[in-house]
């Protein structure tokens, strides 16, 4: 029997590395895609992440400011006002103490951001909640026995 020219040794030969080219092609086509892909979405995650820290940041720093000029105003103002009108051995830490008032305010606010943590921390602070915890010891902006006032800690939780 003779053969058909489609059956011949050499096309059927041509075919299967026709094929196989289309194969490899496809193989490599799909290679370079996932990869890509990959690369975005890790790209994407990056910058996202990148921004969320930006935003945690400014508003950490936010809620800092607003302590410290809370603070400021109480020591300026409320204090002097407070000392004129009580007697001269007494302190009333609600409308004296800087650190009571601006806590006191910020429990408030903690309320509805429980995920925002102000705190100025100090070796040996005479309120307790105040002390510095390990993290903070260990932190190259500690000078001396205690924190300056500028030294800050403020933690935000990501949940």
């Amino acid at each position: 029997m003779k053969k058909n020219k489609r059956e011949s040794k050499g096309t059927v030969h041509h075919r299967r590395y026709s094929m196989s080219i289309r194969c490899w092609f496809l193989l490599l086509v799909s290679f370079f895609a996932i990869v890509f892909s990959a690369f975005l979405v890790f790209r994407a995650w990056q910058i996202c992440d990148k921004q969320t820290d930006q935003l945690l940041t400014s508003e950490g720093e936010l809620a800092l400011h607003f302590d410290l000029a809370i603070r400021k105003y109480v020591a300026d103002f409320v204090r002097p006002f407070a000392v004129k009108h009580v007697a001269k051995d007494e302190f009333v830490p609600e409308v004296m103490s800087t650190s009571f008032v601006a806590r006191s305010i910020f429990q408030e606010v903690n309320t509805k951001f429980p995920d925002i943590i102000i705190k100025f921390s100090s070796r040996n602070p005479r309120n307790p909640e105040n002390r510095a915890c390990e993290e903070e010891l260990n932190n190259p902006r500690l000078e001396g026995e205690g924190f300056t006032l500028d030294w800050h800690f403020v933690e935000i939780r990501r949940f």
